[in-house]
C-alpha cells in the first residue's frame, strides 16, 4: 500500500537550478511544486525501471576566457602568456592560432599559463579545449577585441668598423657611403636585418629618397625606395638628400609595423668639401713592363680639388696633381705598397683613400 507524504525543501532556485525530480532510496517522486524559496514534492514512491533514469544528465559548461596577459609577442614565440577566466580543468588545452600553447600550467579553475610557440605575424584567435568537448574561442564573435598578436623582429642597423670597401659584396658599415655633399643628392645603402618591404630610411628627421632631389625639394611620392630583404644582410637603398648644414646625422630605418632602429656610433657625415674619393682599380695589380690603364679617380665635390700621394709612387707611376690620374709603366722587381692619396678643395677642405698597388711579373689570381 502506497503511503503518500509531502516533503518540503528549503532553499534558493531549486527549479530554476535545473531540480527536475528525487530519488529516495530505489523510488523516486514527481509532482514538484515551488512556493517563494519553498520546494513541495508529493512524494509517490516508485520504482525506478531498470536500466534507465528519468534525471537530466548534468550539464556542464564551457569554460570562459575573459582576458590574456601580454597580448603580443615575437614570432619566435617564447612568451609566457596568462589566460584568467573560469571553468579551467586539467584537460584544458590552449591553442594560439593553429599553434600548441607549450608547458601549460594549470594554477586555478580561473587560471592558465603557457608559452607560445612560434607563428607568423599578426592577431590570433585563441581556442581553449577540454576533455569533455567543450570548446571557447577569444576573442568572441563581433568582438572588437584581439588574440594573440605576433609581431615580427624589428630592424637592425649592422655597427662594425664603418669600412665600405668598393671590392666587398654587400657594404660592411651601417650607411654606405657614409658621408655625402651638403649640397647633392647621395645614393646610399643602408645595411642590416629584419628590413620589412615597405621600410622607410630616415637621414636625421629627412626621408632619404627614391630618386635624388635639389636642395629645398621634398622626396616625390612616387619615388618609393628600394628595399632588398631577400638577403642576409638586408640592404636599403635610396638617395640621402642635400642638407643645409654640414656635420654628423643619425641613420634611422622605419618598417611599416613602426618598429624602428637609429643608429647614432655610426651617422651620415654630410660635408661642404670634397667627398667619396675613390679609384677605378683599388687595389691595383700592374704587370712589370707594360703600361698601365690610367687608373682614374671619382669623388664628390661642389669645387675644383687639386691632388697629393703619400709616400711618392714608385718610378714611371705618375699621379696627375689636377686630374688625380695615375699613369705610366711600372719598373724593377715585384712589389707592392699602400699608397694614401689625398684631394683638396680651395676652402683647404681635403679627402682621403687608401689606395693598394702591386706589381709583378703575373696578373693577380
Amino acid at each position: 500500500m502506497k503511503n503518500n507524504k509531502s516533503l518540503i525543501l528549503i532553499g534558493l532556485n531549486l527549479l530554476a537550478g535545473g531540480l527536475t525530480g528525487l530519488i529516495f532510496g530505489s523510488c523516486e517522486s514527481f509532482s514538484l511544486s515551488a512556493t517563494g524559496s519553498f520546494l513541495n514534492s508529493n512524494v509517490s514512491p516508485q520504482p525506478l525501471s531498470s536500466g534507465s533514469s528519468n534525471l537530466a544528465a548534468p550539464r556542464v559548461s564551457p569554460p570562459t576566457l575573459l582576458g590574456i596577459s601580454p597580448t603580443h609577442g615575437p614570432t619566435s614565440g617564447g612568451t609566457l602568456i596568462t589566460l584568467n577566466g573560469s571553468g579551467f580543468d586539467s584537460s584544458t588545452t590552449v591553442w594560439i592560432g593553429d599553434v600548441l600553447c607549450q608547458n601549460l600550467n594549470y594554477l586555478s579553475p580561473s587560471v592558465l599559463n603557457c608559452q607560445t610557440g612560434q607563428n607568423s605575424p599578426g592577431s590570433k584567435t585563441i581556442l581553449l579545449i577540454q576533455s569533455s568537448g567543450q570548446t571557447t574561442t577569444f576573442p568572441p564573435p563581433n568582438s572588437l577585441q584581439k588574440g594573440f598578436t605576433y609581431i615580427a623582429p624589428g630592424p637592425i642597423l649592422t655597427t662594425n668598423n664603418g669600412l665600405c670597401p668598393p671590392t666587398s659584396p654587400l657594404p660592411r658599415s651601417t650607411i654606405c657611403p657614409s658621408s655625402g655633399s651638403i649640397y647633392f643628392s647621395t645614393l646610399v645603402t643602408l645595411v642590416g636585418n629584419n628590413f620589412q618591404r615597405g621600410a622607410k630610411a630616415l637621414i636625421g628627421d629627412q626621408p632619404c629618397c627614391g630618386v635624388p632631389i635639389n636642395p629645398g625639394q621634398s622626396c616625390p611620392n612616387t619615388s618609393p625606395q628600394s628595399v632588398n630583404n631577400t638577403t642576409i644582410p638586408n640592404t636599403l637603398t635610396c638617395y640621402a638628400p642635400p642638407s643645409f648644414i654640414s656635420g654628423s646625422i643619425s641613420v634611422s630605418i622605419i618598417n611599416p609595423d613602426f618598429q624602428s632602429i637609429t643608429s647614432v656610433d655610426q651617422p651620415f657625415i654630410y660635408s661642404t668639401g670634397p667627398i667619396n674619393l675613390n679609384y677605378s682599380e683599388n687595389p691595383a695589380y700592374y704587370l712589370l713592363g707594360s703600361t698601365i690603364t690610367p687608373n682614374v679617380p671619382s669623388i664628390t665635390s661642389n669645387s675644383p680639388v687639386t691632388y697629393s700621394v703619400s709616400p711618392a709612387l714608385p718610378d714611371a707611376l705618375t699621379l696627375n696633381p689636377t686630374t688625380g690620374i695615375i699613369t705610366g709603366i711600372p719598373p724593377g722587381s715585384s712589389s707592392s705598397g699602400v699608397y694614401i692619396v689625398t684631394a683638396r678643395n680651395s676652402k683647404n677642405e681635403t679627402t682621403s683613400i687608401n689606395l693598394s698597388i702591386t706589381w709583378g711579373v703575373v696578373g693577380p689570381e
